[in-house]
């Protein structure tokens, strides 16, 4: 009966763990085709709104279309799409992404390659240039982007219209700039970040405000630990000299009741009392050792007291900069 239960208990295992891998073997299969799907109506519901005009609503179906489930077909009508929203840059960038996909035989080819072509004289171009800290300690975002050191070694493509230039920096208040930007213009943009953390007029600094409460409470509590680890200093030398005069007081009891190897009651208790004592001695006398020495060096390690600053007023602090040119 036993036998029979663990068989089926083990068929029973068996058919769970099929099962299990067989759902996990088909699921993403199944994600792919409902993305397939969504992308495929997305893409659908995208052509429909170019054939009537409406790109901006057929821009962002596309591109979703795209996110989905990417292809050069869609890529190709999302470059399309773009290109009539007036985003050069960004319908550039797409044309390009198909000649990248497609082999020169292909017939959406020469279309990409044409309307990059056209495309090119038309874009707008950003040179974005950082002052006053290494690129590795800011932050510089466009449009919401952050930009690395590579992107902004060079001139960016960019869309014409509005833009938001944002800079920022440890110890600095976020720099945002507005500008706007037309077909085949060409523009440089510079941020020069403070070289230390603004300062209000008439505020202390940090290290002053530091330095202020190290003279205020600093020497006060040095004292109170110099002055608490002399005492229990003092007290472990005190209790050591006073517990080895215990010790030797039993040392004579031990030679009253103990004659060789050979010790009666009186003197067994009296060495075993003396041992404690002598070994608490030593214990006391080590540690009253390192408090006091620890107190000394507190008191040798003391630092001098800091002098006031001379200026009464801290400095005005720099200012972000952002010039534009044409």
């Amino acid at each position: 009966m036993n036998l029979r239960r663990s068989a089926s208990s083990q068929s029973h295992r068996s058919i769970t763990a099929f099962v299990v891998a067989t759902v996990l073997t088909i699921a993403p299969v199944v994600v792919r085709a409902d993305n397939g799907s969504l992308a495929e109506a997305l893409f659908r519901d995208g052509r429909t709104a170019m054939r009537d005009g409406d790109y901006a609503t057929a821009c962002p179906r596309l591109a979703e279309s795209q996110r989905l489930d990417p292809s050069a077909g869609t890529l190709l009508n999302l470059a399309l799409c773009e290109e009539q929203l007036g985003h050069v840059a960004t319908a550039w960038a797409h044309f390009r992404g198909v000649i990248d996909q497609v082999p020169e035989s292909d017939e959406r080819a020469p279309i990409a390659r044409d309307h990059a072509a056209s495309l090119l004289p038309r874009l707008p171009s950003l040179r974005i240039r950082v002052e006053g800290r290494p690129l590795d300690r800011a932050t510089i975002l466009l449009d919401g982007v952050e930009l690395h050191a590579a992107s902004m070694s060079g001139v960016l493509p960019v869309d014409p219209g509005a833009h938001v230039l944002v800079g920022r920096s440890v110890g600095a208040p976020e720099q945002r700039v507005a500008f706007t930007m037309a077909e085949a213009e060409k523009r440089d943009e510079t941020i020069v970040f403070p070289a230390a953390v603004p300062i209000a007029p008439d505020a202390p600094s940090a290290a002053h405000a530091r330095a202020s409460t190290t003279a205020g409470h600093g020497p006060r509590a040095r004292r109170i630990a110099e002055y608490t680890l002399f005492g229990v200093g003092a007290a472990g030398v005190v209790a050591s000299v006073v517990l080895a005069g215990f010790a030797r007081g039993k040392q004579g009891d031990v030679d009253a009741h103990c004659h060789g190897n050979a010790c009666d009651p009186v003197g067994v208790a009296a060495a075993h009392d003396g041992a404690t004592y002598e070994r608490w001695a030593t214990i006391g006398f080590v540690g009253g050792v390192v408090a006091i020495g620890a107190g000394t060096w507190f008191a040798l390690s003391a630092p001098s007291a800091p002098t006031a600053p001379t200026s009464g007023r801290a400095a005005a602090p720099m200012m972000l900069r952002v010039g534009g040119s044409f």
